[in-house]
């Protein structure tokens, strides 16, 4: 898991990397703006809108 308290765009740009190196890649998500990743990337995106739903996500 790599966590940061910013905009999303670093790890929006991390994931899309990780998943052209072969990675399969699941971003969980608060920041949805403007940071839509292209849904050709194959990363698959869970959006959330609280710290609980991330943390419920991010276990399962």
């Amino acid at each position: 898991m790599i966590t940061n308290r910013s905009s999303g765009r670093q790890g929006y740009a991390v994931a899309e990397v990780a998943q052209r190196l072969g990675a399969h890649v699941t971003l969980v998500s608060a920041a949805r703006r403007e940071l839509a990743l292209d849904v050709t990337t194959g990363v698959e995106v869970i959006p959330v809108d609280t710290a609980a739903e991330m943390a419920e996500a991010l276990l399962e």
